[in-house]
């Protein structure tokens, strides 16, 4: 499992031909069983919580890591400073 939460790391490369598969998508064929990107410039802040929450309840809690994300980012929009979609939205997995 790859976890890349920094700014735009699931943005697919537009400049050259072999830049249109994303990060995650490497990651993912190079062989790990998935991978977390983000869309967009992303928030200090709310990502930290996202992802210490999505930790916990993956690796803590057990949770399959897409339930655990899903989980996180519903915790976070309810938090009323974070409610906006820019500060949870961004991040989606794929693979497993």
């Amino acid at each position: 499992m790859a976890t890349l939460s920094a700014c735009e790391t699931g943005v697919p490369g537009a400049r050259l031909p072999d830049e249109v598969v994303s990060l995650p998508s490497a990651f993912i064929r190079a062989g790990f069983a998935g991978a977390i990107g983000s869309l967009w410039t992303v928030s200090e802040k709310s990502t930290a919580m996202l992802m210490i929450r999505f930790y916990q309840l993956w690796r803590a809690e057990g949770k399959q890591p897409v339930q655990a994300l899903a989980r996180a980012q519903k915790e976070l929009r309810e938090d009323t400073r974070f409610w906006h979609p820019f500060y949870w939205a961004a991040f989606y997995m794929t693979g497993v």
